[in-house]
């Protein structure tokens, strides 16, 4: 009896302690203690859902105020609450979830509270509810562990931690850092951001020691990861100590929330996880326990605040008090310069963990950002002493709502010999070169400007208007026409001349690539407040085994888009490719090791393992009642009142009266759906409702699911032809469906092996989706509202099709060449070819130069006549200088007129051409 009670009590110090979590997070946001604790024992202690619940204005009493005597008397009411809601669970059933019935989306208070010392105009905003079905919160093959940022402010954290958890060097020096804490916590409800943290008052210290690291001052060495230091330390080199203990810090505390988050993330077998109990920690460093999740740092304020904690970090390592021990966060970030003054003989020491760029009219890459900081007219030079193996990169106020439009260009490689000291000879000539360079282009961009005006009409402008005006006077025309020409000759000139500085200026330092760093992650933000609004395009490295089995360890790697818990695999393309500009990125040196996943897992602490190892038996147990939950509940539809209408998401989910949260996530795990499949798929051919998602205009396909859905799991798309609010979509969606059109005539013609007029219905389709985008990208409205509609492309069969046919037409071609008869025929083939091959295979090297590289055969023929030879000369220029045919017409217009949907012909003709092509190169 007396060991029934024990375990009963101690489920009740549990529940107490999850319930007691979940009040404080509320009593965070600004809610009093009994509000909280009404509005948690409504939802079972649901924070997301007790949140929305007294922020859609529902009327919940104060009866607890929080007062000494109350907080007095909490743990006996906290116990008496916890029974209560034991007996509850245990004598019913799962009841469903209610919403009041007051709830008014224009009357949330997202958080209601305002400080009284300052306002801030810019909020970082991420709102989540963890999704209803099991199945989205399980992790997916190859497809790494997406992060959640806490419910308000530091939005930007979770792509800030997953582009340093995806570096396997800085995630090897996390993991094997000692001591570790004694304890890490309760893993329940952990990956939602509740759950204990990490305990404060021990900490263990062992003997067992970090990885060794190299000497500050030099980059870490080109070599593989079993011939470092860092990767040849295991634990089992250490001798075995009886552990001490001692109290932590709040700085060790935060370093133990990052190890446990990236333990955690290695081994998780849950789709996300959170970051709420490490930014807590961070800022509880230097605030208040309870004021720190109202004020919100800026990204560079958190970078250091991060970085900061890792440099000091270091200097409680177990081998600190060695004579040869090397902090090894420090040498990770930090950079050393030295800035010397020519004229005062002096210089300057200067130590920073980033860089901070700004940009300005023609400064649109990182080299060009930077260059003009380092050398200024003679007068000041700035050399590197040290730069770290990873290179963080800030571009200034691009996290500003007012950003400017500024262009910039992504350097996927980047090259940093010109700004080491020891490089300092040769990199001064070369700056020396450019800054010559930049000055003869102001020079030169003032007379273009002297020339064509500063007014609304350039010069000739004007002097067209005048020559119109003066046309009855041809002597005057005829001197007006004279300065006109002269005027285009020389700005003509001057441009061609301002392409040729800026080409050397390319070349500068053409000889120095000998320390190289690639491009790891871009940050983005595109200025405005509310869910998703950051994201970032990570490099995972192949070593990571779990992550991408399927790629071999010899690959390039693999980029991913992450956007909170959203993670989804993107070409480096498509990275590039972003419309938003990014306002970070961070670099790795070619130099770092990389480690693979078993040798990560060799330093993650034995209770960590632990710790990730009893979140997955929860998991088990939550698959296990969801199960049940299902089997017995099947029958059972569950409705509110406060229910908008009904919606359908896609065709195998009804939407039947449930909430406007639940339709939100409906929405969204939709978008994110499509998002996955190619931009050429027959999906969006065939469903207006696959495209309005792709488009990722996430009210207006809200809007279509709440009014034209129905509950015999379809949609009404005929319906919502006459939507004034889905007009605009549904007309980009007929230029797509013509575009389409175009696709499937090229295909028919594939099949049919007419290779000629599938090339030229191949350039069709090409020439009419440019114009489809061209015409959407003109509105900027538009298109920012519906811009996941640049991802719909039919270019990667245009390219794939269209390389088979000119490669067949091209061999028709050179035969016809090998014959006298036919020769002058054949090579003005393969010039149309060579124009044609242009606009579809773009700037293939490769295909290219398996296209010409047997035409280059006829230079050595002697038999060749004069016109003959201007043929194979434009022919092979054609090739080598990439020209495109000047030819723009279409077949004949056509209308498609077959009785199958156009979706479904379509997926045939690409299943038929697949089929053919793989034949064809068979041969």
């Amino acid at each position: 009896m007396a060991l029934k009670f024990r375990n009963l009590k101690k489920g009740f110090s549990t529940i107490i302690l999850i319930m007691e979590e979940a009040i404080n997070q509320l009593q965070d946001l600004g809610v009093t203690r009994g509000q909280a604790k009404r509005a948690l024992a409504r939802y079972n202690n649901d924070v997301a859902l007790a949140a929305d619940y007294i922020f859609s204005g529902a009327d919940l009493s104060d009866e607890e105020q929080d007062t000494p005597q109350a907080r007095i008397n909490t743990m006996e009411s906290d116990e008496q609450l916890a029974l209560r809601l034991s007996q509850e669970t245990a004598s019913t059933q799962q009841a469903p979830l209610t919403k009041d019935t007051t709830y008014d989306r224009a009357s949330w208070s997202v958080v209601p509270f305002t400080s009284v010392d300052e306002k801030k105009a810019d909020v970082s905003l991420t709102w989540w509810t963890d999704p209803e079905n099991l199945s989205d919160r399980l992790a997916k093959d190859h497809i790494p562990i997406g992060l959640r940022p806490p419910l308000y402010n530091f939005a930007y954290v979770p792509i800030v931690l997953q582009a340093l958890f995806h570096i396997t060097a800085f995630r090897h020096a996390v993991l094997s850092f000692r001591p570790f804490p004694s304890g890490w916590g309760t893993p329940q409800y952990y990956w939602r951001g509740l759950g204990d943290p990490v305990p404060i008052d021990m900490i263990q210290t062992t003997t067992t020691p970090p990885p060794v690291t190299v000497k500050e001052g030099s980059l870490i060495p080109l070599d593989s990861p079993e011939a470092t230091p860092m990767a040849q330390l295991s634990l089992e080199d250490a001798p075995i100590v009886k552990p001490t203990y001692e109290p932590m810090s709040r700085l060790m505390r935060s370093f133990a929330e990052l190890q446990k988050l990236f333990g955690y993330m290695q081994h998780t077998k849950r789709a996300y996880a959170h970051s709420y109990h490490l930014v807590k920690a961070l800022n509880q460093k230097e605030r208040s326990p309870r004021e720190w999740e109202y004020t919100d740092v800026s990204f560079e304020g958190f970078l250091d605040m991060l970085i900061q904690c890792l440099v000091q970090v270091d200097e409680q390592s177990t081998q600190a008090t060695q004579t040869d021990f090397v902090p090894i966060f420090r040498n990770l970030f930090l950079l050393k310069a030295r800035i010397e003054y020519k004229q005062e003989s002096d210089y300057d020491d200067d130590e920073v963990y980033y860089l901070s760029i700004r940009l300005d009219h023609g400064m649109d890459s990182f080299h060009a950002c930077l260059d003009p900081l380092i050398y200024v007219d003679n007068d000041r030079f700035t050399t590197f002493k040290q730069i770290p193996p990873l290179l963080w990169v800030v571009l200034e106020n691009r996290t500003s709502p007012h950003t400017t439009d500024l262009p910039y260009t992504i350097d996927t490689t980047i090259y940093m010999d010109r700004y080491m000291q020891e490089d300092q000879k040769r990199a001064l000539e070369g700056f020396k070169k450019i800054e010559s360079s930049r000055k003869q282009i102001v020079a030169l961009e003032a007379q273009i400007q002297a020339l064509e005006g500063n007014a609304g009409l350039s010069r000739l402008d004007i002097l067209t208007h005048t020559m119109t005006y003066f046309k009855d006077r041809q002597e005057m025309v005829d001197i007006l026409s004279t300065v006109q020409q002269s005027i285009q000759a020389r700005l003509t000139s001057l441009k061609n001349k301002v392409k040729e500085i800026k080409q050397d200026m390319t070349h500068a330092f053409e000889d120095m690539k000998q320390h190289p760093y690639d491009l790891r992650a871009t940050l983005h933000h595109d200025g405005k407040h509310g869910t998703g609004h950051y994201w970032a395009y990570v490099y995972v490295e192949p070593s990571e085994i779990s992550l991408l089995p399927d790629i071999p360890v010899e690959d390039k790697g693999g980029w991913f888009k992450f956007c909170d818990a959203s993670v989804v695999p993107v070409s480096d393309q498509a990275m590039l490719d972003d419309p938003t500009p990014p306002f970070s990125l961070l670099y790795a040196s070619q130099a770092i090791p990389q480690f693979t996943r078993d040798q990560l897992s060799q330093c993650v602490p034995q209770t960590l393992f632990d710790f990730v190892q009893l979140d997955h038996t929860l998991l088990e147990q939550e698959i296990e009642e969801d199960m049940k939950h299902s089997t017995t509940s099947s029958s059972l539809c569950f409705d509110d009142t406060c229910s908008v209408g009904t919606a359908v998401p896609a065709e195998s989910q009804v939407f039947t009266g449930e909430s406007l949260h639940q339709l939100k996530t409906t929405v969204e795990q939709r978008m994110e759906q499509v998002t996955e499949l190619s931009g050429h798929d027959p999906i969006f051919l065939k469903s207006f409702e696959a495209f309005l998602a792709r488009s990722q205009n996430q009210s207006a396909l809200e809007h279509f699911y709440l009014l034209y859905s129905s509950e015999k799991n379809s949609l009404d798309e005929e319906a919502s032809l006459s939507d004034p609010e889905l007009e605009i979509i549904w007309q980009e969606y007929n230029r797509y469906l013509n575009v389409g059109q175009w696709i499937v005539q090229a295909l028919d013609y594939f099949v049919q092996k007419d290779y000629s007029r599938a090339v030229d219905a191949l350039l069709a389709t090409k020439q009419q989706e440019d114009l489809w985008k061209t015409q959407l990208m003109l509105n900027q409205d538009v298109y920012q509202a519906y811009h996941g509609l640049e991802a719909l492309s039919f270019q990667p069969l245009i390219e794939r099709y269209g390389k088979a046919c000119v490669q067949i037409m091209n061999d028709t071609a050179y035969a016809k060449a090998c014959q006298p008869s036919y020769r002058t025929r054949g090579l003005e083939d393969g010039i149309r070819l060579a124009q044609q091959a242009q606009a579809m295979i773009g700037s293939d090297p490769i295909a290219k130069e398996a296209l010409s590289e047997k035409w280059l055969s006829f230079t050595e023929r002697s038999d060749l006549t004069d016109h003959e030879a201007e043929l194979l000369t434009k022919l092979i220029m054609t090739w080598l200088e990439g020209q495109a045919t000047d030819n723009k017409q279409q077949p004949e217009e056509f209308t498609y007129s077959s009785l199958e949907p156009l979706w479904k012909t379509y997926q045939h003709l690409c299943t038929e051409s697949e089929l053919l092509l793989l034949q064809i190169n068979t041969k």
